[in-house]
């Protein structure tokens, strides 16, 4: 009787662990009408991309690339914003010649194609402010 007992524990422990893991397999797949949008822009020594990749289960991903057009032309400390529609939407902080920008993610209002981007860069020798605008 032992056996049996300590047999069907096994076997529904084992199911119960398969439940599980089927349940936590979810997937964030792209969503095919509305994937992503991309906008674009520079200045005299930026160059930034803002990427916004949409899912189907209504999430969404950002990712904010700045690059200086030269790679010698900035130093030191940068610290960038980003704007949208004249609210901040993000802001940091990174060293020349390394990554600068970043990612995040999102639920709740889907940005918008008419929204309207500007990024402000500051580093030791200047400043810049230039829009983003939707390829």
């Amino acid at each position: 009787m032992t056996k049996t007992i300590n047999s069907s524990l096994l076997i529904l422990s084992l199911l119960l662990l398969f439940t599980i893991c089927g349940c936590n397999t979810k997937t964030n797949k792209l969503d095919q009408s509305n994937n992503n949008m991309v906008f674009i822009g520079e200045s005299k020594h930026w160059l930034a991309t803002y990427t916004i990749n949409f899912f189907e289960d209504n999430t969404f991903k950002r990712l904010l690339d700045i690059k200086p057009k030269e790679s010698n032309s900035v130093n030191g400390l940068i610290e960038y914003s980003l704007f949208k529609n004249g609210e901040k939407e993000t802001y940091g902080t990174g060293e020349a010649g390394n990554k600068i920008g970043g990612t995040g993610g999102g639920s709740g209002a889907k940005p918008q194609k008419s929204d309207k981007y500007v990024l402000v860069t500051k580093w030791e020798d200047g400043e810049e402010t230039f829009p983003l605008d939707l390829k």
